[in-house]
Parts: C-alpha cells; structure tokens; sequence
C-alpha cells in the first residue's frame, strides 16, 4: 500500500493495518510532513495490570496474562512495539500520536462477533453470561468512531495528545447490552449467569 500511495502526499495519515514498529517506521518515512496517527487497541490496556487506558505500555518484563489467548498477545505485542516507535517519534519532534479504539461494529461487520447474541435472543434460548454479565463492554459503532476521528481532527492541539483512547464516557455491562439489543429485536431475553469460579 505504501509503495502505491508514496508519491501522494497527506495531511494526516490514519494507519488502520500497522501491527509492528517497523511498518510504523516506513509510513512515517514515506508522510514526513503528514500528521501520523497509528490506530491501537484499548486492550492494551489489559496487558499490565491497574493501566489506565490512555498509558504506555512498557516493554520490560511483558508477558501473556492468564486471561489472554496467545494469539491475541501476539497481535497486542505487535500494538505495542508500533506504539513505541511513535512515542518514540514525538520525543524526536515528529507529528505522531496513537489512537485506541474499542471492538467496532458495523452494518457490515465480517467477524460475526454478536451472531452469538442474536442467535440465542431469536431461537429463544437462554444466554449465558460469563460473570453475570457484570463486565463492561468496549463496543463502539463505526460511525461514532468516525465521528470521533473526524472531531479529533478539526479539534486545536489534537496532535498533542500522545495516546487517545476512544472509548464511550457512559460504561455500559455486557448484560445491559444484550438487553438492548433484545429491545431492539423486540424479544424479552432469558441469561443464565455464571460467576468466574464457575468457569
């Protein structure tokens, strides 16, 4: 992409696909002059404890926790070496920042992620909540994230911010969203909870 896109140039340069600091390197090498923002994950924040979303994450002493399968540590892994290359790039004076967003979801969304879901609320069937469905969701639509995008842009000093995190204010369980997904579906939903011993 980078070698068909090199000769045009941008104000701004949103890298949805970096995933290692070296492809984070090349874009900022191909856009000197074009404000770079690497889209990240608020996951990361699930890589060391008691992090705020909007922290960097250090590299010393990073391991896979319990909770997380390796595969989405390999992928977090990656996040975080491009992130360092961009913090990196601000301390040389470079126009770079990180923006981590929570699970999008669109009206055409390929990865089937609430298919789960609308299956159970329409066939009827109870659905089961891990820990009662007391976690919160970090869920947003694609056109809210759009929006936020285009406000970060418009917005004074948005390059400032180092690391942005795009989740909602208003935190809403994974039970209340299921259950609004049920309104939505016009159907009452039936949840069997399930503590995390049980699990």
């Amino acid at each position: 992409g980078i070698a068909e896109l090199r000769n045009k140039e941008f104000d701004w340069v949103f890298d949805f696909i970096a995933y290692d600091g070296d492809s984070v390197k090349e874009a900022i090498r191909a856009w000197p002059a074009a404000k770079y923002v690497l889209i990240s994950s608020v996951w990361l924040a699930h890589l060391q404890e008691q992090h705020d979303v909007d922290q960097a994450i250090t590299l010393e002493g990073l391991r896979c926790p319990p909770h997380l399968r390796t595969e989405t540590f390999n992928y977090l892994y990656g996040k975080v070496l491009a992130e360092n290359v961009v913090l990196k790039s601000r301390k040389r004076g470079g126009s770079a920042s990180v923006l981590r967003l929570p699970i999008m979801l669109g009206a055409a969304d390929h990865t089937g992620r609430l298919s789960f879901y609308f299956d159970r609320l329409n066939d009827e069937n109870s659905i089961i909540l891990i820990n009662n469905g007391e976690n919160i969701t970090q869920i947003a639509w694609y056109r809210d994230v759009a929006d936020a995008i285009a406000y970060w842009v418009d917005a004074q000093g948005a390059p400032d911010i180092p690391i942005w995190e795009a989740l909602p204010n208003y935190q809403c369980t994974l039970k209340e969203f299921v259950t609004l997904m049920a309104s939505v579906l016009g159907r009452e939903p039936s949840f069997t909870g399930l503590g995390l011993e049980d699990t």
